[in-house]
């Protein structure tokens, strides 16, 4: 046998083989989904709040709010931030 059909017969035997193992072997090719592999995990880290200049019945929040993130991606994250007067919520004494 010449060269080129010695190469010929082991690339062929290589395609051959790779093609039955991705037939043969559970899992050898990936299911594609949009589904993570992992589900997303986040949790609020140390958050810190600040008052800044209180002037009248106002006063300036510094907010310091960092995430902690594990696992698969993440869609549409928000932080919903409120603030409450704890004092003229009609609890008088």
């Amino acid at each position: 046998m010449n060269l080129q059909r010695t190469l010929a017969v082991v690339a062929a035997v290589v395609v051959l083989g790779a093609v039955a193992v991705a037939a043969l072997a559970p899992g050898a090719v990936a299911d594609r989904s949009d589904e993570p592999v992992r589900s997303s995990y986040l949790t609020l880290q140390e958050p810190r709040v600040a008052a800044g200049n209180v002037g009248g019945e106002t006063v300036e929040l510094s907010l310091d709010l960092r995430l902690d993130h594990r696992g698969g991606p993440a869609r549409n994250v928000t932080i919903e931030v409120q603030a409450i007067d704890v004092r003229g919520s009609g609890r008088r004494r």
